[in-house]
């Protein structure tokens, strides 16, 4: 982490923001950007790319905190409490979950290595983004979206946690999301909860499924 953003140890520009409030520049190495993605790998392999010529590298639509933290994540930062010999701004901050959205995001546009993807997971975990229904919702629908497992699961015991706390919680909000849907009703079988308020129209559907799903559990 001791070459990031560092001017005088660095052969390429990052420059990013939605907007004028939000433009940031970083100095970053092609090699340590090549390493961790194969996206930059291709973009600096030919020479005849605008990028390797003129060794920036523009990445709009995202707000600098954003492309900091993708930037560190490829630096091979962790949470603070995985580098704990290292200064606090070298390590990842707490996330918000619009914050952790763009990263996901950019994690996957270039393609990051899953030890990566994994260091991100544990600092979403860490930041404590499943306190509410809607980001708990949200973060699983990520999970499922980007392939990032450690998140799917968490957030599926996030929903599971509203579900047992509030009995009388509708699953009506989940109907246009099949995959967490998917997941919440294989956690209903498994731990043997009270079967879930099915959204209306899909209850013939759903109970097959959940039959389906109790036969492959027994055998």
């Amino acid at each position: 982490m001791k070459a990031f953003n560092d001017p005088d140890r660095s052969d390429v520009l990052i420059k990013c923001g939605k907007d004028n409030k939000s433009k940031a520049k970083f100095h970053c190495y092609k090699l340590i950007l090549s390493l961790s993605s194969p996206v930059f790998e291709a973009m600096f392999k030919h020479e005849n790319t605008k990028e390797n010529k003129t060794n920036v590298v523009k990445i709009g639509n995202f707000d600098k905190e954003a492309v900091e933290t993708f930037l560190k994540l490829t630096y091979g930062a962790k949470t603070a409490d995985e580098m704990v010999h290292v200064e606090p701004s070298k390590a990842l901050g707490p996330l918000t979950l619009e914050l952790a959205k763009e990263v996901i995001v950019l994690c996957d546009m270039y393609d990051l290595a899953g030890g990566i993807k994994r260091n991100l997971s544990n600092a979403i975990l860490e930041s404590g983004l499943y306190k509410d229904w809607e980001s708990a919702k949200t973060l699983a629908m990520y999970g499922h979206k980007f392939h990032m497992p450690q998140i799917q699961k968490a957030a599926t015991n996030a929903i599971m946690d509203f579900y047992k706390e509030f009995p009388n919680k509708s699953f009506e909000e989940l109907k246009d999301c099949p995959d967490v849907m998917h997941d919440v009703l294989k956690a209903v079988i498994v731990k043997k909860q009270p079967k879930p308020h099915l959204p209306s129209g899909r209850h013939n559907l759903l109970d097959r499924f959940m039959k389906d799903l109790n036969k492959a559990n027994n055998y």
